[in-house]
């Protein structure tokens, strides 16, 4: 029996650890403990270092700060763009060329709210240098420079932010979210291969029914990341 993957790898940290907890609640409540050949010893462990890691970046004082820095840049990009968009119905000739141009250049970053943190911050740079040097006169042109000013001015205070979280970090050794998650992928597959040989070799009740819960929880979680890659779609 091949049991669905889950597309561990596209979860974010806070759905990865929710996933992984509904997971080993699985796995006492159907008492399967045993039934992995110390891979789920191994999870255990992981989980609790994942937890901690994540905890540790939950108390971060600079952790709202950045999420909120980041949403402003994005509304002021956006609004932005829009506001670029617009200008291509304007009833004046001059300003719809303007606008023309300015929407190849947008389309050529495309939508830089979706890429991650350092490259969108690297964007919003290279965009705002070219709005006011390669393409100063049609900014100039539709009024934009208190769009691109500001900005400017939340791209900066992002990566001000960033930067004391990093130095933040750095006072705190830890084992990188990235390397927990990979450890735990790996006993995460080598379970589900056990429980794939197991309904071959000496099938129960027990295990089934255990297998057909994880199937549901990993299509909700599916339904999770489908839902969100669609939001994408739509606002790219």
């Amino acid at each position: 029996m091949n049991i669905k993957k889950a597309r561990l790898i596209r979860f974010r940290n806070e759905e990865f650890f929710q996933f992984f907890t509904e997971f080993k609640e699985l796995v006492a409540t159907y008492g399967l403990e045993n039934r992995f050949f110390g891979e789920y010893e191994k999870l255990l462990a992981l989980y609790s270092d994942l937890d901690d890691a994540v905890e540790q970046i939950r108390k971060s004082g600079y952790t709202s700060e950045i999420t909120e820095a980041d949403n402003l840049r994005d509304m002021v990009f956006a609004g932005l763009r829009d506001t670029v968009k617009a200008a291509l119905n304007h009833f004046d000739e001059g300003k719809q060329k303007a606008a023309a141009k300015l929407m190849l250049v947008f389309n050529t970053y495309g939508n830089v709210s979706q890429k991650g943190y350092a490259a969108e911050t690297a964007s919003v740079y290279n965009l705002v240098q070219d709005l006011r040097q390669k393409y100063a006169d049609e900014t100039a042109t539709l009024s934009l420079q208190e769009w691109v000013d500001k900005l400017e001015e939340h791209n900066i205070r992002f990566s001000t932010l960033m930067n004391a979280r990093d130095r933040e970090k750095s006072l705190k050794p830890q084992k990188r979210i990235v390397e927990i998650r990979k450890d735990m992928e790996t006993c995460y597959g080598n379970m589900v291969r056990c429980m794939e040989v197991a309904t071959l070799a000496q099938p129960d009740e027990n295990l089934m029914l255990f297998i057909n819960e994880l199937v549901s929880k990993i299509a909700r979680f599916a339904n999770i990341l489908s839902s969100r890659e669609g939001r994408k779609k739509i606002e790219n």
